[in-house]
């Protein structure tokens, strides 16, 4: 074989460098990437959970209503004559603010029910109507020494609940419109004349 002077002796091949990180090494990697993943979901879901939570809608008025004379009328009897008066007039008042929109917290019976109106306030609505005996016997009971408070309290805790009921009943629907009036001329008028 003829000898080429210009060719040298080939170079051996490179061994290859021994593996930096073992096959078990990547699958310890993988494992420890994996627990911290799930450490920083876990605690993410945690302060979410810990975030402030807005309150939803509050409750029907006359559903908080009844609820709560509910729970009075449980506690007519380890209630003072005065104390009883003084929470119905407070479930009856938070009511009518809340149904109506009336001042009914910050005003007295008779500004409530319009035997007193404040300057430059519009009359009652008809709704405050119903409570008229309940305020009125709420403020005798919470005010006068009834002899036997028991049974009018009871009584009173009825009417305040039968008055919720006829407050919260629907007004009802408004009558239909009547039909538009048909023009004399029998044909249709235009809305705009084009000239």
């Amino acid at each position: 074989m003829p000898e080429f002077p210009e060719i040298k002796d080939i170079a051996a091949p490179v061994e290859p460098a021994a593996q930096l990180i073992t096959p078990w090494g990547w699958w310890i990697a993988a494992t420890v990437l994996g627990l911290v993943l799930l450490t920083i979901l876990f605690f993410w879901l945690r302060a979410l959970s810990r975030r402030v939570n807005l309150p939803g809608l509050p409750s029907r008025p006359e559903k908080a209503a009844l609820r709560e004379l509910e729970v009075l009328r449980s506690q007519v009897e380890t209630l003072s004559p005065q104390e009883m008066a003084t929470r119905l007039s407070g479930v009856v008042r938070t009511f009518l603010q809340r149904q109506t929109g009336v001042l009914a917290l910050y005003a007295t019976s008779p500004e409530i029910l319009g035997d007193r109106p404040r300057a430059g306030e519009p009359p009652p609505p008809p709704v405050v109507g119903a409570f008229r005996e309940v305020l009125q016997a709420s403020d005798a009971l919470k005010y006068g020494s009834p002899r036997n408070p028991g049974p009018q309290a009871r009584e009173l805790i009825d009417a305040a609940v039968q008055a919720v009921r006829l407050a919260a009943l629907p007004l009802g629907t408004p009558p239909p419109m009547p039909p538009p009036a048909a023009p004399s001329s029998g044909k249709p008028q235009p809305l705009y004349e084009v000239t």
